[in-house]
């Protein structure tokens, strides 16, 4: 039994040690998958400019829910992803918050857009954030955004877009043969 027992111990003892392995390479593919994003979002100057929107920043409504009197932020940006806002802080009350949103600027920088209303007034914030944060708030899905619109509208990057590609099918392979993906060949 003491053979046995010893067997077990070096077993757990190697299967702890994976798990920790495990855990070490997981944080590096965290942390090299935000800096993939960060590469991208620089990247991506040209498709911001040219396909962003300048978001409400703040305004008024209406009883028929038109906006009137709208003020836009400056910064022009895409939308990469969206969550889910079905809790409430009650510390921001009377306002509830609306929609909470992944954006990525002009100059690179990703953002998460607050939007807030009273029932009357609408105003929203655009807070940086890192691109780890990115990941754990809106997951793979904001990277997949940004490389479908790299893809759409970025000019004369074909051979980076198809290495994105190839690197994206790699990390989410689900995503990969997604229907309607067209490749560059």
């Amino acid at each position: 039994m003491d053979v046995i027992e010893e067997g077990l111990n070096t077993l757990i003892a190697r299967i702890e040690g994976g798990q920790q392995e495990v855990s070490g390479l997981a944080e590096e593919i965290r942390t090299e998958k935000a800096h993939l994003l960060a590469r991208m979002g620089v990247v991506s100057h040209g498709v911001v400019v040219q396909i962003g929107l300048n978001l409400l920043r703040m305004g008024k409504q209406d009883t028929k829910g038109e906006i009137y009197d709208p003020v836009y932020h400056k910064e022009k940006v895409i939308i990469l992803g969206k969550v889910d806002v079905s809790e409430q802080d009650e510390r921001t009350l009377p306002w509830r918050v609306v929609d909470e949103f992944c954006a990525l600027g002009e100059k690179g920088t990703f953002f998460l857009v607050v939007y807030r209303t009273d029932g009357f007034l609408i105003e929203s914030e655009m807070n940086p954030i890192t691109p780890a944060r990115v990941f754990s708030t809106f997951g793979d899905e904001a990277m997949f955004m940004l490389y479908r619109a790299m893809h759409d509208y970025l000019s004369g990057q074909d051979e980076l877009i198809d290495h994105l590609k190839a690197t994206l099918s790699f990390i989410t392979p689900d995503r990969a043969a997604r229907p309607g993906d067209t490749s560059r060949a």
